[in-house]
């Protein structure tokens, strides 16, 4: 799954997703050229249950 069509108020409209966290995915999909679901897990603070959590919100990317 890619989320590189994501935009940053989307991120931050969604449940477990704060300002900062919003901020660590648009700052590490502008550094890759983009990113996948799986590279989430390489951001701090983004640990399997907020993964799991998120991905729900997630699918549609």
């Amino acid at each position: 799954m890619v989320l590189d069509s994501i935009s940053y108020q989307y991120l931050v409209d969604l449940p477990y997703i704060t300002t900062s966290d919003a901020h660590k995915i648009i700052r590490r999909i502008t550094a890759q050229e983009g990113i996948s679901f799986d590279d989430l897990k390489n951001i701090e603070g983004f640990d399997s249950l907020k993964i799991a959590r998120i991905s729900l919100y997630l699918r549609r990317f």
